[in-house]
């Protein structure tokens, strides 16, 4: 998966609102991701343009305040946004454009204060990206292959859903009787079940999931990759990934300059050793029991890291690489710092829990 990039730096953003007089700057451009044929692991990371941003008065059970705000007046309440904490371990949380109150009092789907978050962090809210905004209400035809009554051969959107399993769409120009074009999702497993018409606008994809495009190439040739363009602001900060036992389909969220050591630590924080920190559950001697991180290659497979604390004879604490099928292969000791994740979307292989992905350090300056 080829990308391109053109970031402008410190662009200012507009329309935003601020509890204080305090000007704001975030670097904004585009992404070019080419879909090539066959199964894609795509993240976004470019993003929606920050509406408010702010520091906390309050933190209570389920619910977070800027008295300065009235939120009433900041969000529609026909949108869906993420509230973004930007210190700690970067939690975000999914809201309701009704979540928010004239008093500054913003309800929450988790209990941030039992996580840790402190009632003086800062944080910012922006609108969560969608099936529209991302691939259009009517994607382009020569960009994004369309159904003809059913999915084959179209351009399909795959996106991790609560159950473990995928929530799947495509766009369809005739389907149904009386024929209506549009969004259609569709259940890959049970194809009988009637493809249900759905608005894109409604359809989220919040930016720390990965999702899987299954392209058919460009205009329906193999041999040619599609192009999906993403724009919109860069996020300077860690980001909170909330990682369940078994493979989590996860964007990169940051879209240069990651690495194994910048996103995840030159030597981890093992959860055993502090478990508010976002780090990895390390191996021992293996990758069993071990968070792995799953990336995407040339190839059309991955290449898996891993860090272990007692490989090798005598052993070396470190980043490994090894070979998930082929086990017998020696892990390789590898330079996380040298290990570059270019790839938008990752699998993480996890024991489960908040991973922290962090920003890499020369963001702090943009």
């Amino acid at each position: 998966m080829k990308l391109t990039y053109s970031l402008i730096l410190a662009a200012a953003s507009s329309g935003l609102a601020f509890g204080a007089a305090t000007a704001y700057t975030t670097p904004v451009g585009y992404e070019s991701i080419d879909l090539t044929s066959g199964l894609n692991y795509v993240g976004l990371r470019l993003h929606q343009n920050n509406i408010v941003a702010g520091v906390l008065t309050g933190v209570g059970s389920h619910t977070v305040t800027d008295s300065t705000m009235n939120f009433t007046n900041i969000l529609d309440p026909s949108k869906t946004y993420i509230l973004e904490i930007n210190s700690g371990i970067g939690f975000i949380q999914i809201i309701a454009g009704t979540a928010g109150s004239s008093a500054g009092v913003i309800t929450t789907p988790d209990d941030l204060l039992a996580a840790g978050v402190s009632g003086t962090s800062a944080y910012s809210i922006r609108p969560c990206a969608t099936l529209a905004s991302i691939f259009g209400v009517v994607p382009d035809p020569n960009l994004f292959t369309h159904g003809f009554t059913s999915e084959s051969g179209a351009d399909q959107v795959w996106i991790p859903n609560a159950a473990g399993d995928f929530d799947y769409y495509y766009y369809d120009d005739h389907y149904g009787s009386p024929v209506v074009a549009g969004w259609r999702k569709f259940d890959l497993l049970n194809p009988a079940t009637p493809y249900v018409l759905v608005t894109p606008a409604s359809v989220l994809i919040p930016y720390d999931e990965g999702m899987i495009v299954n392209s058919p190439g460009l205009n329906g040739n193999t041999n040619l990759p599609e192009t999906l363009v993403v724009s919109g602001e860069i996020k300077k900060t860690a980001v909170a990934l909330a990682a369940v036992g078994g493979l989590n389909y996860f964007s990169t969220v940051f879209p240069v300059g990651s690495t194994l050591a910048s996103a995840f630590g030159t030597v981890p924080v093992d959860p055993s050793v502090d478990p508010t920190a976002g780090g990895l559950t390390h191996g021992f001697t293996s990758e069993s029991g071990a968070d792995q991180v799953w990336i995407p290659n040339a190839a059309g497979d991955f290449d898996y890291y891993y860090y272990d604390d007692h490989y090798g004879s005598p052993w070396v604490a470190g980043w490994r690489k090894f070979d998930l099928l082929n086990p017998a292969i020696p892990y390789v000791l590898v330079n996380p710092a040298n290990v570059q994740i270019s790839a938008s979307g990752v699998i993480i292989n996890s024991v489960g829990g908040n991973l922290k992905l962090s920003a890499p350090g020369f963001y702090s300056g943009l």
